[in-house]
């Protein structure tokens, strides 16, 4: 059975007051910056096939939030949209720094 759920008054001032708070920038967690940061370890072999293999994921979830943009590029609030616009931007920003990496063991 589907359980509908709704906001009570109290729980929209809530959540009208934290939405008029200014943001705070998050805290990135990205595992594969975190072993950029120890590739000294590891052989050069092994440092080209994780960022190569990394940036692969990164084509994947590009190409997987397009698909959800397109899907629903009409159905929804072009604000909740927006979010997966950034979403597409930031991976190929990602795609692009980590190429840069990619690039430069190449030589």
């Amino acid at each position: 059975l589907n359980k509908t759920y709704t906001i009570t008054s109290s729980g929209m001032k809530k959540f009208m007051e934290w939405l008029y708070v200014g943001s705070d920038i998050g805290m990135i967690r990205d595992e594969a910056l975190t072993k950029v940061f120890f590739f000294s370890h590891l052989e050069h072999e092994d440092r080209e096939k994780h960022i190569s293999d990394y940036i692969i994921k990164l084509d994947e979830q590009i190409e997987l939030l397009k698909t959800i943009r397109d899907r629903y590029n009409q159905r929804v609030d072009k604000w909740k949209l927006k979010t997966v616009e950034i979403g597409v931007d930031y991976y190929v920003f990602m795609k692009k720094a980590y190429q840069k990496v990619l690039n430069e063991l190449k030589k």
